[in-house]
């Protein structure tokens, strides 16, 4: 099967992001179909208001989106930590305008939270799977179907080689750049650097 996939966390240097992206074609790829076109984080080209009844149809006059979904059997979406508060609506619009074009859509690695939008389009996928409890009883409670499956990044494979060497310095994991106003701010980098000595 030809898949696109969407939301794919590959360019993200984020430990968790780049796991996730690499189980995600290890699986499709000992299923034996072939991601055929990748659309990265924030893709929302076509989607003025993804909040919109009309933001289906709207997507459906973009040529590019057209253009690339038209040659695919289905239309896969990493939900990782995506759908939740409001946010990531854009992806179910994606899922929405696929069903229109008649591919299979599935939703996948999902949180789902707080999310009252195109509720129409998950009642139609051909698959959803949230990756924790609370997504699965939230979605469950608006009467979605959901399975429960493992985090997807469960499936990555890890080198045992080590790419640097960080004895003695200190490290600052899971940064993420949307984060800088709050967290980034907490952290006076230029003193930490001097401590520690440049990383």
């Amino acid at each position: 099967m030809k898949v696109a996939l969407f939301n794919d966390t590959a360019p993200f240097a984020h430990f968790g992001c780049q796991a996730v992206s690499d189980a995600h074609a290890r699986m499709l790829g000992r299923a034996g179909h072939e991601v055929v076109e990748r659309f990265f984080m924030d893709w929302r080209h076509g989607i003025t208001d993804p909040k919109s009844p009309d933001a289906i149809d709207e997507l459906l006059q973009n040529e590019e989106f057209l253009s690339r979904i038209e040659p695919v059997d289905a239309v896969l979406v990493n939900g990782e930590g995506t759908i939740h508060h409001g946010a990531g609506v854009h992806l179910l619009v994606v899922l929405g305008a696929a069903q229109r074009m008649g591919k299979s859509t599935l939703l996948v690695n999902a949180v789902y939270e707080d999310s009252r939008y195109h509720e129409d389009v998950i009642l139609r996928l051909t698959d959803f799977t949230v990756r924790d409890k609370r997504s699965l009883n939230y979605a469950r409670s608006n009467g979605l179907p959901a399975r429960l499956v493992l985090d997807s990044s469960f499936a990555a494979v890890d080198s045992d080689a080590a790419l640097a060497d960080l004895s003695g310095k200190a490290v600052l994991t899971d940064w993420h750049h949307q984060r800088t106003e709050d967290v980034g701010d907490q952290c006076d980098f230029t003193t930490i650097f001097r401590s520690i000595g440049e990383p």
